[in-house]
């Protein structure tokens, strides 16, 4: 039941309807304690984390994915440990902090190739890539990216792709290659409107992080030398 409660939130989180799973995650929360179950409940504390995260909540946020974290650790949930420092490394890199989040990343990404945890290597790839672009890298972004868009469609991670495809309009851009980035900036539209137009996904934009991807794919091209 805790398990389902923390899945259900979690797909409520993703689809931008993060408001609805507060109560939903205290209930998961107060059972997974009696089940004395450290893993699930460090699983629900990460939910709680990327909630916040979506909102723009940046501090709270990063006390649930530190809260993750210790507990991850303690009950030996190697996945979930490296998810919340994952995490963790996103909000040092929101922050404007790319140097310590690239180190971050990689390690990350290289404890997650090792495990064979395909979507977290993904996530790990693509925050690496983030980096590099404000780290003004955009020649190894680039090929890293292009690498990440074959594993995101094998895995048919959409919203990943269409992530992708924005990173790489922002690299490319910056770089020079107007014609390329437009190109990537229009999929990465198209898949983002796609995405909304499933049954419960009308809220997606609510999540900052969709709308970032959004709102830079739709005024990216009009950065573009004429």
């Amino acid at each position: 039941m805790a398990e389902a409660l923390k899945d259900l939130a979690e797909i409520q989180a993703q689809a931008g309807n993060g408001s609805d799973s507060g109560v939903v995650l205290q209930e998961a929360q107060s059972l997974a304690r009696d089940l004395h179950n450290e893993r699930l409940q460090a699983e629900i504390l990460d939910t709680a984390g990327d909630v916040k995260l979506y909102a723009g909540e940046w501090e709270a946020a990063n006390r649930s994915y530190t809260q993750a974290l210790r507990t991850a650790a303690q009950s030996g949930a190697h996945d979930v440990v490296l998810a919340a420092k994952l995490h963790l490394a996103e909000i040092l890199l929101g922050r404007g902090d790319s140097h310590s989040s690239l180190r971050a990343f990689r390690t990350v990404a290289q404890q997650a190739n090792r495990s064979n945890l395909k979507h977290l290597s993904l996530l790990s790839s693509l925050d690496m890539a983030e980096a590099l672009i404000s780290n003004k890298n955009y020649a190894n972004a680039v090929q890293a990216l292009e690498a990440d868009l074959t594993s995101s469609e094998n895995l048919g991670a959409r919203y990943q792709t269409a992530r992708i495809h924005c990173l790489l309009g922002n690299a490319l851009r910056q770089s020079g290659k107007g014609a390329d980035a437009a190109l990537h900036y229009r999929q990465a539209l198209a898949i983002m409107d796609d995405i909304q137009k499933e049954p419960g996904a009308e809220k997606l934009l609510g999540r900052i992080d969709a709308r970032k991807i959004y709102d830079s794919a739709r005024q990216g091209p009009r950065l573009l030398p004429n």
